[in-house]
């Protein structure tokens, strides 16, 4: 059973939900995380947030909250 998405105006199921959107490493911390913060309309404090934690790339983001 899919999950209905209507609530969010983009169809039917959540696979129509999902982000076409794959973010990337950028040249330092600060340029990859503005990046991702502007592909995925993060609040400016969660912006904040990422670049003043121990997080330093997208890898480290990934297993940070696995540990």
């Amino acid at each position: 059973m899919l999950l209905d998405c209507k609530h969010l105006g983009l169809g039917e199921h959540i696979d129509s939900c999902m982000a076409d959107i794959i973010p990337t490493d950028r040249g330092s911390k600060k340029d990859t995380f503005t990046a991702l913060s502007a592909s995925f309309a993060l609040d400016e404090k969660v912006l904040a947030l990422l670049l003043n934690s121990p997080i330093n790339n997208l890898e480290d983001l990934r297993f940070y909250f696995t540990q």
